[in-house]
């Protein structure tokens, strides 16, 4: 949990009973005594009128009330640290932490490049960046735990106090490794294609099924998927070691060729890739962020390896 002087002593303490489930690992976290902190949760209990804990074995779990103010804590914990990141934008001495969450394939290129930047432009700011398929950040981004998020969000439907920016696309291919019998064919057809195992991402269900719907519409058995993995660098290592078969994207190009892949020839017209960010808008009044989002539209500055899509104006983000 944040520390923060916003904070009452009794809720700091609660907040970290909650993490440890037990007084004596919370006061030994916080340098007090135990009697400190059981002083603490009753003089909250007593205020609130309620019990906020009851023992399970060992362990402190919260009641229907410690869990209703939990979430509470939570909440009021993201606040003080978008406060302290306010902070910080103005007065540079100050440290703020800005949290992200970051599409896997995104993750490669270009947002290292632009995030180096957005640090070297704000020295006292802190970056946590979370690498996940989209729903998983999507799911912390509603809860409050992330700031921002880039990725293949599709066509989520952003409630209010969010926006959804569109920033690039990229295309994808078929990959093999350079010794594949595939990689010296100069045509590459889709019944080919069918005729070796694949490997995908474990949570790419939208691309299994795009894939699968190709297949169908050439009358074609679709291909077995042999192997699902959650890491990108473990399907690109098992891709080097044998005769399967994997659609990646153009933004993982380099990282391909870093092991002896190489781009079938063979035209998949409908599975490009959208990155966009997801944002709350009452947060790019802050520097940090409304830099990053100048950032992620700028044509000229990064290697993208991906297209640009067209801007929606400086303004719109200038003028929140």
């Amino acid at each position: 949990m944040l520390k923060s002087g916003l904070l009452s002593r009794p809720f700091a303490q609660f907040c970290v009973v909650c993490e440890a489930r037990s007084v004596k690992e919370a006061a030994d976290r916080i340098g007090v005594t135990q009697a400190a902190v059981s002083r603490g949760i009753k003089t909250l209990e007593h205020q609130l009128g309620v019990e906020l804990f009851f023992r399970d074995g060992y362990r402190l779990e919260p009641t229907e009330a410690g869990r209703a103010l939990k979430a509470f804590a939570m909440r009021t914990q993201d606040d003080i640290r978008r406060l302290e990141l306010e902070m910080a934008t103005i007065d540079a001495s100050r440290r703020g932490l800005l949290k992200l969450g970051i599409g896997p394939i995104w993750s490669r290129k270009p947002l290292p490049q632009i995030l180096a930047r957005l640090r070297a432009e704000f020295p006292t700011i802190r970056l946590e960046v979370t690498t996940a398929i989209a729903p998983l950040l999507i799911e912390d981004f509603r809860a409050g735990k992330l700031d921002l998020i880039i990725g293949e969000i599709g066509d989520f439907n952003a409630e209010s106090g969010m926006h959804l920016l569109p920033l690039w696309r990229t295309e994808r291919a078929a990959w093999v490794h350079s010794s594949h019998v595939l990689a010296s064919r100069m045509e590459i057809k889709l019944q080919d294609l069918g005729a070796y195992d694949w490997i995908g991402h474990e949570h790419d269900n939208t691309l299994k099924h795009l894939v699968a719907k190709r297949f169908e519409r050439a009358h074609i058995e679709p291909p077995n998927v042999a192997m699902e993995a959650t890491s990108l660098e473990f399907i690109l290592g098992v891709l080097a070691q044998g005769q399967m078969i994997a659609v990646l994207t153009d933004a993982m190009e380099g990282a391909a060729e870093n092991y002896g892949l190489v781009r079938l020839p063979f035209a998949f017209d409908d599975l490009s890739l959208t990155a966009s960010v997801l944002y709350h808008t009452n947060l790019v009044r802050l520097g940090p962020i409304r830099r990053l989002l100048q950032l992620l539209q700028a044509k000229e500055e990064f290697d993208f390896a991906c297209t640009v899509l067209p801007s929606l104006g400086s303004g719109l983000i200038a003028n929140r």
